[in-house]
């Protein structure tokens, strides 16, 4: 009898030690990494969801942060992350719910990529000097895109979606109170390309002396079956229009009395090269471009191709 109630005791106490156990090693943690002399990609590797990947110093390496990782974060605090590899990303996510913040990201075939069907936020870092794009989200991508300053890629776009993809550029969620502007700027290919049946909202960012051409260097650009609503944007001075619509595209534009921040009007303070809105190629154009709502461009206010079938006016 004694033996029948010591056991079930014993039991209960060794599942409460497990637990305990299970408990501790389930916790997050923060992995330190200094370079050089660590790496980042090592601490990716060994890091579990909720773990924070704390980085310093100047890291020369091309990291990829593989399918099965998830919730994992990149805190930078000013470090940076420069990709030797010219074929590759600096930095390539896969995985899901990672959020990288705090870092420059240069080198590599572009800043950062994130796709296969991954998921990542992107935020207060600065992205410039990559071999093509600053960040492009392709192949079933989702990103959210806020607080950076994405320059000087002389071969590419700042930002780049497409291919199934979808990005919330300038905002997190829809209860944000206000934007948390990126700078887009200074980029070889234009500023924003939305592509290949892909959405995006646009909303509070600067745009602006993106490169490239009249038919190229737009501040943003729908085209292919993509769509997107801009709101809110100052795009000022790119070597094509402010916005640029085609190939079946669309875009709605911010209205002239807003119910908030998702829908205030874009402006224009110094012309863009080509038009405030150009629209080619059976896309459409929908919005008022009032007193407020003011893109425009050297070569006029509006270029509305007879293909179009939106309702773009002004008073």
């Amino acid at each position: 009898m004694k033996a029948s109630r010591i056991y079930p005791a014993a039991a209960l106490a060794a599942a409460a030690t497990m637990l305990l156990v299970i408990g501790a090693s389930s916790e997050a943690a923060t992995i330190n990494v200094a370079c050089p002399g660590q790496t980042v990609q090592a601490a990716v590797d060994s890091a579990a969801a909720g773990d924070t990947v704390a980085v310093t110093g100047v890291c020369n390496e091309n990291v990829l942060i593989r399918n099965e990782k998830q919730r994992i974060a990149l805190s930078g605090s000013g470090a940076t992350i420069s990709g030797p590899n010219a074929a590759s990303p600096t930095l390539n996510i896969r995985g899901k719910g990672i959020v990288v913040s705090g870092f420059t990201i240069t080198g590599g075939r572009d800043g950062v990529h994130i796709n296969r069907g991954s998921n990542a936020t992107i935020q207060s870092s600065t992205i410039q000097g990559t071999g093509r794009h600053g960040i492009l989200v392709d192949q079933l991508g989702f990103a959210i895109i806020t607080g950076n300053t994405i320059q000087n890629n002389l071969s590419g776009s700042g930002i780049v979606v497409s291919e199934n993809s979808i990005a919330r550029i300038g905002f997190n969620s829809d209860s944000d109170a206000s934007a948390s502007p990126n700078t887009i700027q200074g980029n070889g290919r234009g500023g924003i390309v939305v592509s290949r049946t892909s959405s995006a909202r646009i909303v509070g960012n600067n745009v602006l002396s993106n490169t490239g051409g009249i038919d190229a260097g737009h501040g943003i650009q729908v085209v292919r079956l993509s769509q997107a609503d801009i709101a809110s944007n100052t795009i000022n001075s790119n070597a094509g229009s402010a916005v640029y619509t085609a190939q079946n595209g669309g875009v709605n534009l911010g209205e002239d009395s807003p119910s908030s921040f998702f829908d205030q009007p874009n402006l224009t303070t110094s012309n863009n090269t080509g038009n405030g809105v150009r629209c080619d190629l059976g896309a459409y154009a929908q919005g008022h471009l009032g007193n407020s709502n003011q893109l425009n461009g050297t070569a006029g206010q509006l270029n509305i191709n007879g293909s179009c079938p939106g309702t773009l006016g002004t008073p």
